[in-house]
């Protein structure tokens, strides 16, 4: 889900829908669609094969990622637009995508990319889905790369004051010798499959951690998500947003006020898998 000129938007695997009143209506139909961003008047969509589209009524076709593309789905990092997919990562200028590509020994680890973002010294972190962390400075020259048990299979990076990534072993935080720690224990996670987080909250594949005064508290279908596979966060004002399996919760004051699905928003799908505003 997404904001534009005052209206909210879900992007689902069949098109763009448009929240009005407390239901949503479709407004572009485009199949496949992974991801979407906003760059001034312009709505960006990307699809499943690599696809990169405007949409308007229509959604229009202005470029393509190269070679034999799945899973592809855009980044954003700063003002720069990245494209990420199994494949590798290209970055998106204009209508130009320039692919990310360096010779050894400054090459990815595994093209499978999954996160990326930059800190606040504009380091490149660059987490994969099969072999950790690559690490690059604004140079395009490799830091480090970090691959432990714990480090391997990266959902989503965070650059704030302290790095942190998702994965599916925990919560993981770097110091600035890029060196991972736990950045909470077991026993406060539903489950040590991270798949995202923001400042107060944890989606887990067994449920939300919540945060509040201090103490962690667990939020699954039992205290009213549609699904305890959940996928994506975002904190807006008051009010939180969840992408899960089974739909898109609201969260106000640490519950679930609202949920939307297929059967009452006109999503035309209850899998959501990212968020953004």
């Amino acid at each position: 889900a997404f904001a534009h000129k005052g209206i909210v938007y879900a992007a689902t695997d069949l098109g763009i829908a448009a929240l009005s009143g407390d239901r949503f209506t479709a407004t572009t139909q485009l199949a496949n669609i992974t991801s979407a961003v906003v760059r001034g008047d312009q709505i960006l969509l990307s699809t499943e094969n690599g696809g990169i589209y405007t949409a308007e009524r229509n959604a229009n076709e202005i470029a393509r990622l190269p070679g034999a593309t799945r899973n592809a789905r855009f980044a954003e990092v700063g003002e720069s637009i990245f494209a990420i997919s199994d494949n590798g990562i290209a970055i998106l200028d204009g209508t130009q995508v320039k692919a990310f590509d360096a010779g050894e020994p400054n090459s990815l680890s595994n093209n499978f990319v999954s996160a990326v973002a930059v800190d606040h010294n504009d380091v490149l972190w660059i987490g994969t889905f099969r072999q950790g962390i690559d690490v690059f400075s604004g140079e395009g020259r490799k830091l480090s790369h970090i691959e432990t048990p714990d480090v391997r299979e990266v959902n989503f990076i965070d650059a704030g004051s302290t790095v942190r990534a998702a994965t599916s072993k925990g919560l993981i935080e770097f110091d600035s010798g890029f060196q991972p720690s736990q950045a909470v224990g077991d026993e406060t996670l539903a489950n040590r499959s991270v798949t995202h987080f923001s400042s107060d909250f944890i989606a887990t594949s067994k449920g939300l951690v919540h945060r509040e005064k201090g103490k962690f508290k667990l939020l699954s279908a039992q205290n009213g998500l549609p699904s305890n596979s959940t996928y994506a966060t975002l904190e807006s004002g008051l009010k939180t947003y969840v992408g899960t399996l089974g739909g898109l919760a609201e969260i106000i004051d640490g519950r679930v006020a609202r949920i939307y699905k297929d059967s009452n928003s006109n999503l035309d799908t209850n899998w959501v898998t990212a968020l953004a505003e």
